[in-house]
């Protein structure tokens, strides 16, 4: 499968479940397609945890099962408003099913064009700039991304799609093969990712690179399109003109997209785009109630991408009906509030058991420290320029100054004209929380700050995401107020006829696609440099694993040894690259080393490696802690690099210690990279034999002499 048609694949999986589960529940197709996206997450995420406590395979077929489970849940939820409808007096179930004017939200209705436009310009920009850039690295859909969590997350695909196991409170099997203890990972990305590569047949590296490059894509665009219609209250042409140019404008902000991919923030940042669209989608239910449950699903879907984002809506919906719907309902202050809890407890409630089991995890998030070294004015400036962690370096000529003044006159012009006091509000808590993650202050607001900032690791370069999807989509409502006012809207709203009124909007409409066009035009240039180099920066060099490490992983994934029991090395090498590759059975699937802590056998054989079958001082022959430790795990080889992520010191144990150690023997090397066979899981032949086979597949010819196994420590005196 090529590029562009595993893209369209992509978009497909990852958006069809949940717009046929959002317009079964009663969403009208353009607002069944904005929720598609955190939807199909809310459905994957939730039947994945489901399937995992059932002790069920997750996979296509278990999937359609759970999406039709759902469906029938839509559909009862549709049904319940239809009788509802009929019992108030509607003539046929055909008007009980559509109440009120049909036309109104629509296909028929013309006001999700502008937005869908603007929505499919952003994504296709984006797609196409990374799908190009992504053609031009070593690889190309198959290159290694050489970032710390990136090996992680293919990790986790594949674990999915081998052993079924997608429940985001059952990440510990995947991350402690030996111990299995708990852990807590949102899975929704990775699940999703899985569907997707199982649906295409890619490979796991293949499936997470297109769903890198369209995740963060459509989540960025239909999340700042979806801020500018909340901050426009959803209102006429400015709210459609606002959010079809939000969606384009996404492209130019060096924090949103291409950072974010530079340093691996790639679930949270695809939650952090959802939670513009969920909160838009919070604003709409007290009038259109029927949205309830897809906004509950939405909700859902983006908390199981990442719960950090979280504590992004609740503010922002918060403030709203602060400042707003308590004073100017949509329908009653009573009936309001319900309706938003419906959705705000039923998410909460259905998430509550997978939160719990993940506190201890959200402890050690909370307890991350990312601070920089910035006096408290520079914070300030950091975050209200959103020049955090790594813009000066890719982005050195960026400046929003522009940016900022259309977001303020877009800010101030909803506050005059539609009351939106939340929005402004919302920007400087993030703006004050950015600041403070750069550089902590004390005062009466620190402990909601502590607590904002901590979900997002205390990482200044995570939360000013925030901010920027903020200020894009105030900028976007503010060029949308000048259209309105050279069309002369006011002028024709209040004075003009209805010619006049639709020629203004005809007039807004001609100059939305003409600006479309010039911030499009904008975008791609001044993000043009920095881009390219921030996309291929992680892309093209070998810090993580490099050409003589994906060769000596290659060898091990033909050995059918390798697959018959476990290999290990040092964890910080990344040698568990060979397990999301290829497939190999490693005893770590992380930089990170497994869970288990003193004592566990896999604890021992890197502490110890140096031991196997060295014997005892006076009991030369007896074994020792890592001889019983490599032979339950069942660990046939030990891989050593050398190429550890940390600078510092090595390994000792497994980088020098086994040259000499008379419990193992070398069987590969290729450069740094030496493969050691345990020599208690081998004949003698058997260990010739994979110095042979070695040679023959690249191996270096200058390996030692063999150590008869015979020589070798076996059994206990």
């Amino acid at each position: 499968m090529d590029a562009v048609g595993a893209v369209w694949l992509a978009i497909a999986v990852f958006t069809l479940p949940g717009l046929i589960f959002s317009w079964v529940a009663g969403a009208k197709l353009p607002a069944a397609a904005a929720a598609a996206l955190p939807a199909t997450f809310g459905i994957v995420g939730l039947g994945s945890w489901m399937y995992g406590a059932m002790g069920i395979g997750f996979g296509w077929p278990s999937f359609i099962v759970f999406l039709l489970l759902m469906l029938c849940v839509a559909g009862g939820w549709r049904y319940a408003f239809a009788r509802r409808a009929k019992r108030r007096g509607a003539d046929t179930w055909l008007r009980a099913l559509w109440p009120g004017d049909w036309r109104r939200g629509s296909i028929a209705d013309p006001s999700w064009v502008l937005p869908g436009a603007g929505v499919a310009a952003g994504t296709w920009m984006l797609i196409a700039k990374q799908l190009e850039l992504q053609s031009k690295v070593p690889g190309q859909l198959n290159n290694i991304v050489q970032g710390w969590d990136i090996q992680w997350h293919v990790n986790a695909v594949r674990f999915i799609i081998e052993e079924g196991i997608a429940s985001p409170t059952r990440m510990g099997e995947l991350q402690s093969p030996e111990t299995h203890v708990d852990l807590f990972y949102p899975s929704a990305f990775h699940a999703a990712t899985a569907l997707f590569a199982q649906a295409g047949g890619l490979e796991p590296v293949e499936a997470v690179n297109v769903a890198s490059i369209v995740l963060p894509s459509l989540a960025l665009t239909v999340g700042a399109a979806g801020l500018a219609w909340a901050i426009a209250r959803g209102h006429g042409m400015v709210a459609q003109i606002a959010a079809g140019l939000a969606g384009i404008a996404v492209y130019a902000s060096p924090v949103l997209v291409w950072i974010p991919d530079y340093v691996g923030m790639r679930p949270y940042i695809v939650a952090i785009g959802l939670s513009g669209l969920v909160i838009a989608l919070f604003m709409h239910v007290p009038r259109c109630r029927v949205l309830a449950l897809p906004t509950l699903f939405a909700f859902l879907g983006m908390m199981q991408v990442h719960p950090s984002a979280v504590l992004v809506v609740v503010p922002a919906v918060l403030l709203y009906w602060l400042t707003y719907l308590l004073w100017r309902p949509d329908r009653s202050r009573v009936g309001d509030v319900l309706w938003l809890a419906i959705p705000a407890l039923g998410a909460t409630v259905a998430f509550l058991p997978q939160l719990l089991a993940g506190r201890t995890q959200a402890e050690e998030v909370n307890a991350w420290n990312a601070r920089e070294d910035d006096t408290l004015a520079e914070a300030w400036e950091k975050a209200f320029m959103m020049s955090t962690r790594h813009v000066d370096e890719f982005f050195p000529d960026f400046d929003p100054t522009v940016l900022l003044w259309l977001a303020g006159f877009g800010a101030l012009a909803m506050v005059v004209w539609r009351g939106q006091v939340w929005a402004p509000a919302f920007y400087g808590i993030m703006v004050t929380a950015t600041a403070y993650a750069l550089h902590p202050f004390e005062g009466m607001w620190e402990p909601l700050l502590r607590l904002l900032v901590a979900p997002h690791y205390n990482s200044a370069h995570r939360i000013i995401t925030v901010v920027a999807l903020t200020v894009v989509a105030a900028a976007a409502v503010g060029v949308a107020v000048i259209i309105r006012v050279i069309a002369l809207a006011p002028v024709a709203a209040r004075y003009g006829t209805r010619p006049w009124i639709w020629g203004s909007s005809i007039v807004s409409a001609a100059l939305a696609a003409l600006a479309g066009w010039g911030i499009g035009a904008w975008a791609s240039t001044v993000a043009a440099d920095g881009a390219e180099s921030s996309f291929t920066a992680s892309r093209m060099d070998d810090r993580m694993v490099d050409d003589d490490q994906l060769k000596a992983y290659a060898w091990l994934a033909s050995r059918p040894e390798a697959k018959e029991g476990l290999v290990m090395g040092e964890s910080t090498d990344g040698y568990s690259w060979a397990y999301g590759i290829y497939g190999v059975p490693t005893v770590a699937r992380h930089y990170l080393w497994p869970s288990g802590g003193m004592g566990t056998d896999s604890t021992i054989l890197a502490e110890r490696s140096g031991q196997l079958g060295a014997g005892e001082r006076g009991r030369p022959g007896r074994s020792t802690p890592a001889d019983k430790a490599a032979e339950d795990l069942g660990v046939r080889f030990i891989v050593s690099s050398g190429n550890t992520f940390w600078a510092g010191p090595k390994n000792w144990q497994v980088d020098k210690a086994l040259w000499t150690t008379p419990g193992v023997t070398p069987v590969y090397q290729r450069g740094l990279v030496t493969i050691f066979a345990v020599n208690e899981q081998f004949t003698e032949d058997e260990l010739a034999e994979l110095q042979r086979d070695a040679v023959d597949n690249g191996g270096s010819t200058q390996l030692p002499e063999l150590r008869p196994v015979s020589e070798t420590l076996t059994a206990d005196e």
